[in-house]
């Protein structure tokens, strides 16, 4: 399992550094009187690097016990939610938060959580107004009305 640990740790460290450097080159740092947008980004990526590093050199040494990555079919829950999560990036622009949302939530719960059809439409809807209410009216961030637009 150290193997593994490491391998993810330098991965982090690598998105980190990336990150990082296009805080600085691309988004502008600022100062701390007056932060740019890549302000908050460089330092929580700089946080990411140091906690990928001290994953690193805590997992350092020979593994007691070698483990595969992952199990038999151990995959197919990450690759589905990976789906999930890039289908709905896709289809909110066309067809709107309200929608995409409560067919992100759907499928999660349903094919991820396989929770029973009344838990899944209650949290579904009420997930979906919640984050709407939260977005569009408390924080003021304009969500894509899709075919709900009038």
């Amino acid at each position: 399992m150290k193997k593994h640990l490491r391998t993810t740790g330098l991965f982090l460290i690598i998105v980190g550094v990336a990150l990082m450097v296009d805080s600085v080159v691309v988004l502008k740092l600022g100062n701390y009187h007056h932060p740019d947008s890549g302000f908050l980004p460089f330092w929580y990526s700089l946080l990411l690097v140091i906690f990928s590093l001290a994953l690193v050199i805590s997992n350092l040494g020979a593994d007691g016990r070698p483990q595969p990555f992952w199990g038999t079919l151990q995959w197919v829950k990450p690759l589905i939610a990976a789906l999930i999560i890039g289908l709905y990036g896709v289809i909110m622009e066309e067809i709107g938060y309200m929608l995409a949302t409560f067919i992100f939530l759907l499928a999660w719960e349903t094919l991820l959580e396989h929770e029973k059809w009344l838990k899944t439409l209650v949290i579904s809807v009420i997930g979906t107004i919640s984050l709407y209410l939260i977005f569009e009216h408390m924080l003021g961030v304009p969500l894509p009305a899709g075919i709900f637009a009038l």
